[in-house]
């Protein structure tokens, strides 16, 4: 059985769970693989966990958010990630003739929306990387070909550094909006909130060995690697 096997024009799941089991049983070949199952927040957080349950699974999230057409919010015109990464759908904005203007607010918005969301779910830490395309890997060879390769000091392939020219918006502009997300998870009203959420779930001893040092830790290294940006600076204007 595969995805087809599963994606079925008016097939219907009793819910979350069921459809979760389903998917698991289709993926069941991964099993052996190690693999690492990924869930979109929210509805898709519910699958996701079924599915790494079955599957003895580590299990991760990727928070997104739809950047929505003008006057349109449910047509998607692409989506945007927390840590900054932006994706397009060039031929939606084409033929809907979407200026630029509005795309640069509406991601914007939802860069907020997206780290809002994290800041709201309790996470105790956020790892945020950018896209490495390693030497030897499909997506370095893709890339490559298409002349987007513009570093190629090794050393800079570490998911720190934009090594590759972005599609849908600047060099700059990607390494900016993840320095902003991040500067703003680990600042210090928000390391001080999360903490006061979980004095009613964790004992104090946790919180002091293990949040407080977890959080004040990635804190100390974006200030040494230069990621710091400061928790009210925003995201570049007019930059995407």
């Amino acid at each position: 059985m595969w995805l087809r096997d599963v994606i079925v024009p008016g097939r219907f799941f009793r819910d979350r769970r069921d459809a979760g089991r389903v998917l698991a049983e289709a993926l069941e070949s991964y099993r052996s693989r190690d693999p690492l199952i990924l869930g979109i927040p929210r509805g898709g957080v519910v699958v996701a966990a079924e599915v790494a349950r079955r599957l003895g699974a580590d299990l991760d999230l990727v928070v997104a958010r739809k950047l929505g057409a003008p006057g349109q919010s449910e047509l998607a015109i692409g989506a945007v990630t927390a840590d900054g990464g932006r994706w397009l759908n060039g031929a939606i904005v084409s033929s809907l003739g979407v200026e630029s203007v509005y795309i640069d607010d509406v991601t914007r918005a939802e860069t907020a929306e997206a780290l809002g969301f994290l800041l709201d779910s309790r996470v105790d830490a956020l790892q945020a990387t950018i896209l490495t395309p390693f030497p030897g890997t499909p997506l370095f060879d893709t890339m490559e070909r298409e002349g987007r390769i513009i570093d190629r000091d090794w050393s800079h392939y570490d998911f720190r550094h934009v090594v590759f020219e972005p599609r849908e918006m600047s060099r700059a502009t990607l390494l900016a909006g993840h320095d902003w997300v991040l500067s703003r998870f680990y600042s210090a009203p928000a390391v001080l909130s999360r903490l006061r959420s979980e004095l009613s779930t964790l004992p104090l001893s946790t919180l002091l060995l293990g949040t407080l040092p977890l959080n004040y830790g990635y804190r100390r290294r974006l200030r040494t690697d230069g990621s710091w940006t400061g928790a009210g600076v925003p995201l570049s204007p007019g930059g995407y």
